[in-house]
């Protein structure tokens, strides 16, 4: 059963009309969260009957297992759907949690392979929010781009951007 669409639920000038969006994320998320366990699950069974010689016992579990995959996908789009629709929406830029929005949704895009989209979310985080307590996240972000890029001076500046919070 699928919840309804929270752009639905309220008029954009509703001042909860952010929350609501931003609860509809969460509990996508969580969805993704659960359906990505109860697949991992799986795999401990289908290796344990691969490991017993039991392939045909084994192979009962996939069709299951991407049901699950899909439905964490699912998930995941519903998410990123909904926390785009709040930093999309010029009637909530000043929106309370707006540093956490962006911070999740850029988590998110990553988790899809999606840095090229991260990282304008990551910017902004940094750019518009300076004394966010997520601001050490979308350093490392930065950093690990970098790293994986093989900018090893440029990752090393924002490994040392994290370092400068201690929590």
């Amino acid at each position: 059963h699928e919840p309804p669409d929270a752009a639905l639920l309220a008029d954009d000038d509703d001042p909860e009309k952010p929350d609501y969006l931003f609860r509809m994320a969460e509990l996508y998320a969580e969805q993704e969260h659960y359906f990505n366990f109860k697949a991992r699950e799986l795999d401990e069974k289908m290796f344990a009957a691969q490991g017993a010689g039991k392939q045909a016992e084994a192979d009962k579990f996939r069709a299951p297992q991407k049901d699950y995959e899909k439905r964490e996908k699912d998930g995941l789009f519903a998410a990123v759907k909904q926390y785009k629709l709040i930093i999309d929406n010029a009637k909530f830029t000043n929106y309370k949690r707006m540093d956490q929005v962006l911070v999740y949704l850029a988590f998110l895009l990553t988790q899809q392979k999606r840095e090229d989209l991260a990282r304008p979310i990551f910017k902004r985080l940094i750019k518009d929010y300076p004394q966010s307590k997520y601001l050490p996240n979308a350093y490392l972000a930065f950093g690990e781009y970098f790293f994986e890029n093989k900018e090893l001076e440029k990752a090393l500046q924002f490994y040392d951007k994290v370092l400068a919070f201690p929590q």
